[in-house]
């Protein structure tokens, strides 16, 4: 990370870099010149985090911690969204050791797992040093966090590249998905990567724009309950734009956070007895008895009563693991087509959806 963090070279020297348009991925830059690409990520403030430089020639780069031969041939993935991409460019077989067996989303990656294709080796935390030194991997792709930066600074002083990945930072469902084009980069399959995210954002759109011609909206809660407090997503959040391409009028729609919100329950109990649906978030399977467990309260509310509740936890891989959080983030047309066929007049049964359900 401490080589990564240096001046930009743009347009230094012979290297004059053209910026490739990006549509709605906010962490990251892209540049093309005659002999590779150069990817910048970077943080809220636009401040580069890393700055990597890609070529078709390993001896054409002169860091082999910021310089990476495309396409890389042996990577570890930290995070399923990652994951997720690699999957979909095609690349899986590159794939040599995730962090936990809750990544493997699908059968076919658990069935890696289970012959030994792809290992597990502990989160950012625990993780086993003596296995990642011995895979030797071309790199590591990593979410950027404060445990992740005290473990790029390990994995530099054994001699172990890492990529910084500031994708679960993005608030446009479509910015998410748009780091296809950085993934793409290091796999050689930047056309593939283009491809398929113009089928996503177009996907997207056409159910936005049917979205945006309803008369009414209807009211919307989302969010999930926490000892005693609501959670739920900032008004500038990545569900807050999804509810609003769905057509919905988000109860927070006008909070400037773009993480989660804490409000007690108290407040939103008189908010819940207006909503016409509520979308409760979860990280695992929701157990709807357990929360009016918790919460009995919960019952007044008119969303409940109507049975307009929806819950983000339809697609459980084998372990258990939501997969709303993974390659969800690489389906938002998906997740939004959910939502628009959530709050139409006529519900929607749960078979015609993807990640959401009814779960009372």
């Amino acid at each position: 990370m401490l080589a990564n963090c240096r001046p930009s070279e743009r347009g230094s020297g012979t290297a004059i870099w053209d910026t490739v348009a990006l549509h709605y991925a906010q962490r990251f830059n892209l540049m093309n010149n005659n002999t590779g690409t150069m990817l910048e990520v970077l943080d809220e403030q636009q401040k580069i985090l890393a700055q990597y430089t890609i070529t078709p020639k390993k001896d054409h780069c002169n860091d082999p911690m910021v310089c990476f031969e495309s396409p890389l041939r042996k990577t570890v993935v930290m995070s399923t969204p990652y994951l997720a991409i690699i999957e979909t460019l095609g690349e899986t077989h590159s794939v040599r050791a995730v962090s936990s067996v809750l990544s493997l989303y699908n059968a076919a990656l658990t069935n890696l797992n289970e012959n030994g294709k792809i290992i597990t080796i502990g989160d950012a935390k625990n993780l086993n040093k003596e296995q990642l030194i011995a895979l030797d991997p071309d790199a590591i792709f990593i979410p950027f966090t404060n445990t992740a930066f005290d473990l790029q600074e390990e994995l530099a002083a054994l001699s172990i590249p890492s990529i910084s990945i500031t994708s679960h930072e993005e608030t446009h469902p479509l910015g998410k998905s748009e780091w296809l084009k950085f993934f793409g980069r290091f796999f050689n399959r930047q056309a593939r990567a283009d491809s398929i995210f113009q089928e996503i954002e177009t996907a997207y759109l056409k159910t936005k724009r049917q979205c945006q011609r309803k008369d009414v909206r209807a009211k919307v809660l989302a969010g999930y309950y926490r000892r005693g407090n609501w959670v739920a997503p900032g008004g500038k959040s990545y569900f807050a734009q999804l509810l609003e391409d769905a057509g919905a009028d988000y109860v927070f729609k006008d909070d400037e956070h773009s993480g989660n919100i804490t409000l007690s329950f108290e407040h939103v109990y008189e908010i819940g007895l207006e909503a016409e649906y509520l979308f409760f978030i979860s990280m695992g399977a929701v157990k709807w008895e357990l929360i009016r467990g918790m919460e009995p309260l919960i019952d007044d509310w008119l969303s409940v009563t109507e049975k307009k509740v929806f819950s983000n936890d339809a697609s459980l891989n084998a372990q258990g693991s939501n997969n709303y959080w993974g390659k969800g983030f690489l389906e938002p047309h998906i997740i939004l087509a959910d939502l628009a066929k959530a709050i139409t007049k006529e519900r929607a049964a749960d078979s015609t959806l993807v990640y959401f359900r009814n779960p009372i």
